[in-house]
């Protein structure tokens, strides 16, 4: 099967590049469109892209693999992003947005009257994409090195140099129109036709009954791990939080052609990466009954594309594999370099010039895309690792602040300083504690009923800022900052008022938490 579908994957994505290639012929090269649609995107656009960077190499080949090796329910309590997700819907997408901005570090300088804060969420962001990069990176060519048979670090390559050339090539507009195209191979090639395909396979719900009779602790919140109820908390706090705050989703606000079509989009993201969420993680967890002697859980649904089901099937799901990793990677990778380029190469050498900036953009993407190709090569098996670091990291430093400074002009400059190094501080100390206790980097098993460093240091971040906020006050320019961006009002649509948006929202979300009921259901006690 390997033979059959290599000459298929590769004309797709050959095809798929050329068909890029015509997508930006001929475009109007101009900054506004590069770095963020001039603002123009619609309810499609925003849910395809935010979807496609959402259900990435993490979710659709790391995670899936925790359902594979330690449980089922093990892999779904991760996906507390889906939480993140509506928190950035309903609160800080419309909010941040407000501001005008281009990228989240230049929306803090604006807030707190501070190029120095602006620095600081540069570096912070960089670093902290920069592992969601890294993990991305390897997913991917993870994938690719099952399927085609060639060494991990040749596959590495290829895949940076296919990342780099799309965000390259167009920019925000271009990455924006490209995960669309692959929102909708990803959700009908691997939550439609590959995963119930997989579960079909395995045996259904029956087959699942036999394997909770033999070993029921795969079918339990803490999986064969038996991880403490605290850890489980943690993992899904972590990615709630991460993602929420994360400046690689919510930049996508920033190509919003207004907030109701934000919410919009985010509304169909939501109903589609659910769905999602439980349809690969079934798969994963089916595929133990198929091949339980997989040596990586990471392999797993790559192996179950090559070996499982009928070849068609495969390719599709191969193909809704790639697409999960590349349309993450290509968007992380544009973020990675404006925020070099436009908030850390620009306060080193401020150039008022677009043109400049646009040209400075593009040297960022080449050179963190080698940067991740180093710092991936060799690293086979870290995909979780980064993602998770990734998500901490943005937790710690920036929920704190979105939740208060978005909404209240009392949280002052010192304060929202001060909470992101301590909630940084914290979360570092926490995950290198146990290299010293000779366990792996991010054990959790040290602390206190098990419970992840992200809840212990996003505790200590909103109490270092809630002390300081008591003992500061607000500079004039801060407040004025704050004024100015809350006056901003958008055209009221007749046919679709705030108040209906507002009713949809809590329906999804009412929505969300039955779905979810009836995953636990279906999962647990109907096969118990």
């Amino acid at each position: 099967m390997t033979f059959s579908i290599i000459p298929v994957f590769t004309i797709v994505l050959l095809v798929g590049l050329c068909v890029y290639t015509w997508i930006t012929r001929d475009k109007d090269d101009n900054a506004g469109d590069y770095n963020n649609m001039d603002r123009s995107a619609t309810w499609l656009y925003l849910a395809g892209t935010y979807t496609a960077t959402l259900v990435s190499a993490v979710g659709m080949v790391g995670l899936p693999g925790q359902s594979y090796t330690t449980g089922y329910m093990y892999g779904l309590a991760n996906w507390g992003s889906t939480i993140g997700l509506m928190l950035s819907a309903l609160f800080f997408g419309p909010q941040i947005r407000k501001f005008g901005k281009t990228t989240v570090a230049e929306f803090f300088q604006f807030r707190f009257d501070s190029k120095a804060f602006r620095l600081i969420v540069a570096i912070i962001t960089v670093l902290g994409t920069g592992a969601y990069f890294v993990s991305q990176t390897i997913g991917a060519a993870v994938i690719l090195e099952t399927i085609v048979g060639i060494p991990f670090n040749t596959t590495v390559i290829i895949v940076v140099v296919i990342v780099a050339y799309l965000a390259l090539v167009g920019g925000a507009k271009t990455v924006t129109v490209t995960d669309t195209i692959l929102f909708c191979v990803i959700a009908v090639a691997l939550g439609v036709v590959f995963a119930p395909t997989v579960i079909g396979v395995a045996g259904g719900l029956p087959a699942m009954k036999i394997l909770a009779g033999t070993t029921p602790e795969f079918l339990k919140l803490g999986g064969l791990a038996n991880a403490p109820f605290g850890t489980m908390v943690g993992f899904i706090m972590l990615w709630a939080l991460g993602i929420g705050a994360a400046p690689v989703n919510l930049s996508r606000a920033f190509l919003a052609k207004s907030n109701r079509e934000w919410l919009k989009g985010m509304m169909v993201a939501f109903c589609v990466t659910v769905f999602m969420i439980w349809s690969v993680h079934s798969a994963a967890a089916y595929g133990r009954l198929i091949n339980p002697d997989l040596t990586s859980g990471s392999q797993v649904m790559p192996w179950l594309a090559l070996n499982a089901v009928p070849k068609a099937i495969g390719l599709a799901g191969v193909l809704g594999l790639v697409a999960a990793c590349v349309s993450t990677a290509d968007t992380q990778l544009l973020v990675i370099a404006q925020s070099s380029a436009l908030d850390i190469w620009g306060h080193i050498k401020p150039d008022l010039d677009a043109k400049v900036a646009q040209k400075r953009t593009r040297i960022m993407v080449a050179i963190f895309a080698v940067a991740g190709a180093i710092l991936s090569l060799g690293n086979s098996t870290f995909v979780v690792a980064f993602g998770n670091f990734g998500s901490s990291v943005f937790a710690a430093a920036f929920f704190p602040i979105l939740t208060t400074a978005l909404f209240n002009k009392r949280v002052t400059k010192a304060a929202a300083m001060v909470s992101m190094i301590v909630g940084i501080a914290c979360d570092f100390v926490l995950h290198v504690i146990p290299m010293t206790m000779g366990m792996a980097w991010g054990t959790v098993s040290y602390l206190p009923y098990g419970i992840h460093p992200v809840i212990w240091s996003t505790a200590a971040a909103y109490i270092a800022l809630f002390v300081v906020t008591a003992l500061t006050k607000p500079t004039k320019q801060e407040i004025a900052a704050f004024d100015h961006a809350m006056a901003v009002q958008e055209p009221i649509d007749p046919n679709l008022s705030d108040s209906h948006m507002i009713k949809i929202a809590v329906g999804l979300l009412v929505f969300g938490a039955i779905f979810f009921a009836f995953v636990l259901y279906l999962s647990t006690c109907c096969v118990a």
